[in-house]
């Protein structure tokens, strides 16, 4: 039960049930059934492994799991890595949240197209297996200070 009204409007905005009425609805959130239906599959598969005794190891070699890392593209990619950071507490010690594509830009900050430009850069990946996609998985937001690279954000 939440202590104050804004703490109910919180939770509320946090619920992806509401997130059409919230925000622009990301590719992930289009594909929820299709994640759902894959998710159903891939533990089928297991169950299947597992009545073939194949290890763990093995039947991960077997889904084909593939990872791509790049930089995300505006618009759409800057939506999911804003709604990633809203939704995901674990590895953000830092709290901080971006709650749209333009939140994202003005940390970036002017000029951030530019490789180098500002210090700061974002990373996201995406995964796939033969079953199907999973879609943006993950996110990290990073700047660079005088001594290292600083990975403000990981999710």
């Amino acid at each position: 039960m939440a202590d104050s009204a804004q703490e109910a409007v919180d939770k509320l905005r946090h619920h992806w049930v509401l997130d059409p009425w919230y925000s622009g609805m990301t590719a992930e959130d289009h594909m929820r059934t299709q994640l759902y239906k894959d998710k159903a599959a891939r533990k089928a598969a297991r169950r299947e492994s597992a009545a073939r005794n194949l290890k763990l190891s093995e039947f991960l070699r077997e889904l084909g799991l593939r990872v791509e890392v790049r930089a995300p593209a505006e618009g759409a990619e800057f939506a999911r890595v804003a709604q990633l950071t809203m939704r995901t507490n674990q590895m953000n010690s830092t709290m901080q949240r971006f709650a749209s594509e333009q939140d994202l830009e003005s940390w970036l900050g002017p000029g951030y197209q530019r490789a180098g430009a500002n210090n700061r850069w974002i990373r996201a990946g995406w995964c796939a297996d033969r079953i199907g996609a999973y879609g943006m998985v993950a996110c990290a937001l990073c700047r660079l200070s005088p001594l290292s690279t600083v990975c403000v954000i990981y999710v």
